[in-house]
């Protein structure tokens, strides 16, 4: 008996596989609730072999059972039964057309088994069944009990002639995209379908791994779950209807002909039976111990939290398949509560989730730090379904103390105010309230303000606490120091002293070399009793250039000369433009001011002037100026014009 009910749960489950076709068998992909359409086609082997192989026509209970569980999915069969020829073919139709599917399951009871098998012929007849126009999703359903066998055929074809179509089949599965499902009966070597499902893109299910394999393809398929239970014993059952697509669920039973009852019964064969339910339960007596399964309960789920410190936490969660993939189909209408339960006090809060379409999400106030249990429940018009605990830690972060207050204060000052919020921070971002540990008239605090006020000199040392709105508290050590004026001031009176001292030295020593220290800018100040002369020391051209005298004539009068006016009206030939950079302004008391703004090297006093220094010179003195291309160099003298007297 167990042998008998492992055979046919394992073809059920095959069966129910068939519904999780996709184009590529290695990869399946989870696909959810959607209106794709899935197009099925049985090629069931009836040749004489099968009468022995199948002798309880399971085969025929299991394509029944398939056509029920996809009664709520867009999902439509075909048939086509062979031997050594086509026996019948009966062509796609919805399995949401009652009539349609009731005649099909006739079709399935009356089919019978005798002559020869050509799986290649059936193959190839059967992809041409599809429309290859039509979009959505195909698969074929190959039940076989061996290999193609024409020993006794009377059509006249031979093992080649079914090779030739079989290869012409997998072609057209290729270009289909309708992977082949093949299940042995009472094969002992599958090598041969194995090959077939392969070529195909499609997949072999057998005794020994088929079980592992079906209810994950099955939910890939058809977005919500099928789960399984094992023998129920007998009695009765009840079990809540997990999950409705538009509103109904549907349960599959393999009772196996024992004897039993139950409500809102689709469909009873002789082995099993299919229930569709809108109820939130379904009940089911019998004598013996079926198996059975059902779609699976939507699974809600809670969204980790990243951020379990901030004062508002937003908790979101989604309604997902066993996959983790979104069921969109099923937020419209439908309602979710969060259930957090404090683990230290016991204390539970329950709130209203807000639906968005695609999630629902509440805000939570986390004003307990500490641990939690996270749960939340949806309720739709044909569901309801409760999410797995999730353990949170809510917590707080403690305000930071950032900065040292250490500060010294006048006597008799006016009160100092300072904003307590610069010395603290909140990582949470929270306001924080401020407490001091001894407040006196000296120290107060109002609000966030830290003030300040005493008339007599004193030190003092207290703390600040600053806590948030959660209780989360930190101190920090303040220092305060009244003082006298001059003990206060006492560095920056030595530093000005220092400064004056300073400027008083420099003071004297300038009036000491320069007793006619002229100001820098003569202002109106012009050249007068003046004269320069210019002896040009070298040259790169080689030429020698004559002493250069320009007398009180030329320069009296003026304010303001370049070296290059002065070369210019002495007809100097060498070029020389970085004279024209180098200036002589007149100054106080018969001074020379010269500056230049140029990469020569002007020296005076053997010390070489910077560029945009001014330098003063009074009469006699000597400048030399040795010019950019470093070969020419003239020696510049200021001299007292000389006077000739009157006759």
């Amino acid at each position: 008996m167990k042998d008998y009910f492992k055979r046919i749960l394992t073809l059920a489950l095959f069966v129910a596989a068939i519904f999780t076709f996709s184009t590529n068998a290695s990869a399946q992909e989870p696909v959810n609730i959607s209106n794709v359409k899935n197009s099925v086609l049985f090629v069931v082997d009836c040749s004489n072999s099968m009468n022995s192989n199948d002798s309880d026509r399971l085969v025929c209970e299991i394509i029944k059972m398939f056509a029920d569980g996809a009664r709520l999915t867009n999902t439509e069969i075909g048939l086509l039964t062979y031997n050594d020829s086509i026996l019948l073919k009966r062509g796609f139709f919805s399995v949401s057309d009652e009539s349609a599917l009731n005649s099909f399951k006739a079709d399935v009871d009356s089919m019978s088994r005798f002559g020869s098998t050509d799986i290649g012929l059936a193959l190839n007849y059967g992809m041409d069944m599809f429309d290859e126009n039509a979009e959505g999703r195909r698969a074929v359903a190959l039940i076989s009990d061996g290999v193609t066998d024409l020993t006794y055929t009377r059509t006249g074809r031979d093992y080649n002639d079914s090779l030739y179509d079989e290869n012409s089949a997998l072609e057209k599965a290729k270009k289909l995209h309708a992977p082949i499902y093949s299940f042995g009966v009472n094969v002992d070597d599958m090598e041969y379908l194995r090959k077939i499902s392969s070529a195909s893109n499609g997949k072999l299910y057998s005794d020994a791994d088929y079980s592992k394999l079906a209810l994950t393809l099955l939910k890939d398929a058809i977005g919500v779950t099928f789960e399984t239970g094992g023998a129920i014993g007998g009695g009765a059952i009840t079990f809540a209807s997990p999950l409705a697509k538009f509103g109904e669920t549907v349960v599959l039973l393999w009772h196996g002909g024992a004897a039993h009852t139950g409500a809102n019964i689709a469909y009873d064969s002789r082995k099993y039976l299919c229930a569709v339910t809108s109820g939130e339960s379904w009940t089911f007596s019998a004598d013996a111990a079926p198996s059975f399964a059902h779609f699976m309960k939507i699974k809600p789920a809670v969204t980790p939290i990243d951020d379990v410190y901030a004062p508002e936490v937003t908790i979101d969660a989604r309604l997902l398949d066993e996959h983790g993939n979104d069921l969109p189909l099923f937020y419209e209408g439908a309602s979710a509560e969060l259930t957090l339960e404090n683990m230290t006090d016991g204390q539970t809060t329950v709130l209203t989730m807000e639906n968005s379409g695609t999630s629902f999400a509440a805000l939570y106030h986390n004003d307990k730090p500490g641990p939690f249990n996270i749960s939340v429940s949806v309720s739709g018009s044909a569901f309801s379904a409760r999410s797995d605990d999730l353990a949170v830690g809510f917590s707080n972060n403690s305000p930071v103390f950032t900065d040292d207050f250490d500060k010294t204060f006048l006597k008799r000052n006016k009160p100092r105010e300072y904003n307590l919020n610069d010395y603290f921070k909140d990582p949470d971002g929270e306001p924080l309230t401020f407490s001091i540990s001894e407040q006196n008239d000296a120290v107060t605090i109002q609000a966030e303000k830290l003030i300040i006020s005493s008339s007599e000199a004193l030190s003092r040392s207290f703390s600040v606490t600053a806590s948030d709105a959660r209780g989360a508290a930190t101190a920090g050590d303040f220092t305060i120091n009244v003082v006298p004026f001059l003990l206060y001031y006492k560095n920056a009176i030595i530093i000005l002293a220092f400064i004056a001292f300073a400027l008083f030295v420099t003071y004297i020593a300038l009036g000491k070399n320069r007793p006619d220290n002229p100001k820098l800018s003569a202002g109106d100040v012009k050249f007068v009793d003046s004269r320069f002369e210019g002896y040009f020391l070298n040259t790169l051209s080689g030429r020698e250039i004559p002493v250069l005298n320009w007398n009180a004539a030329l320069i009296d009068n003026k304010r303001y000369v370049s070296l290059g006016d002065l070369l210019d009206m002495m007809d100097v030939p060498e070029k020389l433009p970085e004279a024209r950079k180098i200036f002589f302004e007149a100054g106080h008391n018969n001074a020379l001011i010269v500056r230049h703004m140029t990469d020569c090297i002007v020296t005076f006093n053997k010390k070489d002037i910077p560029r945009g220094k001014k330098e003063i010179l009074h009469h006699d003195d000597k400048l030399y100026i040795t010019f950019e291309d470093h070969a020419t160099e003239i020696e510049f003298r200021y001299k007292r014009a000389k006077r000739t007297l009157p006759r």
